[in-house]
C-alpha cells in the first residue's frame, strides 16, 4: 500500500461516515397551518411524512398524531426501528420551534406536549 492511499476499511468508514452526515443534516421538519389544526411535516433523503397535530386539554398542550408501532411500516414506508429516531427527531423540532418550555412524550399513537406552568414546573 502506499503512503496516503485508503484501505478498503477505510473506504468503508468513510462511505458509511458521509451517509450519517447526510441523514443527520439532509432532514427537516416544517410547519403547515397553525398547532390549533395543522400539520407536521418530516422531510429527509428518502421520505416525507405528516402528522396531523392539534391542540389538547389541561395539561397537554399539543397533540401530534403518529402512526404506533404495528402500523409504523405501512403508514410510513420506513423500516419499524426507525420509528423512534423519527419520532425523536419531530418531537425535539417542534419543541425548539414552537414549544419552548414545554417537555414532550412520544407514546404508542401520540408525541404529547405538556405545558409548563406559571411557576416553571411541568
Amino acid at each position: 500500500m502506499l503512503m496516503g492511499e485508503a484501505t478498503v476499511n477505510e473506504q468503508e468508514i468513510r462511505a458509511t461516515a458521509a451517509a450519517r452526515l447526510k441523514h443527520a443534516f439532509g432532514r427537516r421538519v416544517r410547519f403547515q397551518g397553525s398547532l390549533r389544526d395543522g400539520s407536521i411535516h418530516y422531510e429527509d433523503d428518502s421520505c416525507s411524512l405528516r402528522f396531523c397535530c392539534e391542540m389538547g386539554g389541561g395539561d397537554v398542550g399539543l397533540i401530534v398524531h403518529v402512526p404506533d408501532s404495528a402500523h409504523w411500516s405501512k403508514a410510513t414506508g420506513l423500516a419499524a426501528d426507525q420509528r423512534h429516531d423519527v419520532l425523536d427527531f419531530v418531537a425535539r423540532c417542534t419543541q425548539r420551534e414552537q414549544a419552548p418550555h414545554w417537555r414532550y412524550e412520544i407514546g404508542e399513537r401520540e408525541i404529547l406536549f405538556f405545558v409548563a406552568t406559571a411557576n416553571g414546573r411541568l
